[in-house]
């Protein structure tokens, strides 16, 4: 849907940038992991994304400082920057979305994995593989939504994402 006016290159290539982050994110919080055990290729196309996760998990004293001031960053002077195009402001959102998506599942699945250690519920190769199940689940939806992100964005479209994109126009407007 292209009815919010023109976009430029510029807008496109800084669009599918955005992208990034939740992708980072997915790795931060371990959704990779089992996938990237399964398929060790996956690590080669992954290879531009792993070169930036050491600066982006930086943390100081635990507080993850470089992903908290880039979320900030983009969402204040990306997403509210109404003087920069309706296009680039929805994508930013959309990303920063999926990658709040990201940290909510990251911080369930943590908060699930220490209920469970503190009661002493053992670990069983079900529940194990259940996890697992879980995690990769997460990773490839979002990749998935990534993906669909970005092809529509180097088409100069708006990636409309059911749940997302209804609740990105009403924060971009």
């Amino acid at each position: 849907m292209v009815w919010r006016g023109s976009n430029t290159l510029q807008d496109r290539i800084f669009s599918c940038l955005v992208y990034i982050v939740p992708m980072l994110d997915l790795l931060i919080h371990g959704f990779a992991g089992p996938l990237f055990q399964m398929l060790p290729f996956l690590n080669i196309l992954f290879l531009p994304v792993i070169l930036v996760l050491p600066f982006y998990a930086f943390n100081y004293r635990g507080f993850p400082l470089v992903s908290f001031a880039i979320f900030f960053g983009l969402f204040i002077g990306v997403v509210r920057n109404s003087k920069l195009s309706h296009f680039l402001r929805f994508h930013t959102m959309q990303a920063l979305l999926l990658s709040i998506f990201v940290f909510l599942c990251g911080a369930l699945i943590d908060l699930l994995g220490f209920t469970r250690a503190l009661i002493s519920i053992p670990t069983s190769v079900v529940e194990g593989l259940f996890w697992q199940s879980i995690m990769t689940l997460i990773f490839i939806v979002v990749l998935g939504a990534v993906i669909y992100s970005i092809i529509q964005a180097v088409k100069g479209l708006y990636a409309e994402m059911p749940v997302i994109s209804n609740a990105v126009y009403r924060i971009v407007g």
